[in-house]
């Protein structure tokens, strides 16, 4: 691919490979995934929001994994949680919370959310599967990531293209004001749309031509942060009888249902971030998006 495509060495396809090694590697010692599970459980231990199932280490093995069984609803059987009482838009708001508290408090977090490794319980509570691929998050990683989130739903592009900058994502020598045009034509025409009404596979096809034109990298740990919010996404992107908790009819800011004051809580321990958010962390006030926090 290097040889054959001048962008192909800007794609790094070695390091993509080398990345995948790494990923099935891990995922096939199942004394790492249980040590994931482990260390998961107990970063939530107390919490109400997600259950973690407990390991056996007296029966584990690289070969062999023994954890407590989990009983509840999959979480893409919305008409079943409905049935049970389970409120809908609550869970939807807890999903992203419990994102944004791995991400954002832990710098640990589940990196394949799918709707097939969600349970839900009958009080409400998120139950975690599937621990073979997780994340990890330097304070820097953090820091960039909160900046980009709390700018694109603010739709300060501005911002989204000078915290790239800083990063190191593009070239030193980009110009800000062209990077921020090409980012406000890839966000706004969806900004306000439906899930349902969204076309993921055109956005993706113009995220990667604005990458191939600013030189864009790709870290690989903030790249699986910045998937993982979109799973919660994608699940309500589904027709009604496959969908997640999120109603495939709201716009995608109120699909996220995402505060500044939530976002700070989940990063309480860091007073950096919390000044990042340019929030006291009790605030539970909205972005200034359409439709944030209704």
């Amino acid at each position: 691919m290097e040889l054959l495509w001048k962008e192909g060495k800007r794609l790094k396809p070695r390091e993509v490979v080398a990345e995948f090694e790494r990923h099935l590697r891990d995922e096939l010692d199942l004394m790492l995934e249980a040590a994931n599970a482990s260390q998961l459980r107990r970063n939530f231990t107390g919490s109400r929001l997600l259950r973690v199932p407990e390991v056996y280490w007296d029966w584990c093995s690289s070969e062999v994994m023994v954890m407590e069984r989990m009983v509840g609803t999959p979480i893409s059987q919305v008409d079943e949680l409905r049935a049970q009482g389970i409120d809908i838009p609550q869970l939807a708001r807890d999903g992203v919370e419990i994102f944004f508290r791995q991400v954002f408090r832990d710098g640990f977090f589940h990196a394949d959310m799918h709707p097939g490794n969600i349970l839900v319980d009958r009080d409400g509570s998120y139950i975690a599967l599937d621990f073979g691929i997780m994340g990890t998050l330097t304070e820097a990683d953090q820091n960039y990531l909160a900046q980009n989130f709390l700018a694109f739903f603010r739709r300060d592009y501005r911002r989204v293209a000078q915290a790239h900058l800083e990063a190191g994502w593009v070239p030193k020598d980009t110009r800000v004001e062209e990077f921020e045009n090409a980012i406000r034509a890839v966000c706004e025409p969806v900004f306000d749309r439906p899930l349902k009404e969204i076309s993921f596979g055109r956005v993706l096809l113009r995220l990667f031509q604005t990458s191939r034109r600013f030189n864009v990298g790709d870290p690989a740990a903030t790249g699986l942060a910045a998937e993982d919010p979109a799973q919660h996404r994608r699940a309500g992107a589904r027709p009604r009888s496959r969908a997640g908790p999120v109603d495939d009819r709201q716009a995608l800011p109120r699909a996220l249902d995402v505060g500044a004051g939530g976002l700070a809580r989940a990063s309480a321990p860091s007073a950096r971030r919390s000044a990042i958010l340019g929030r006291d962390a009790s605030s539970t006030s909205p972005l200034v998006v359409p439709a944030a926090l209704r």
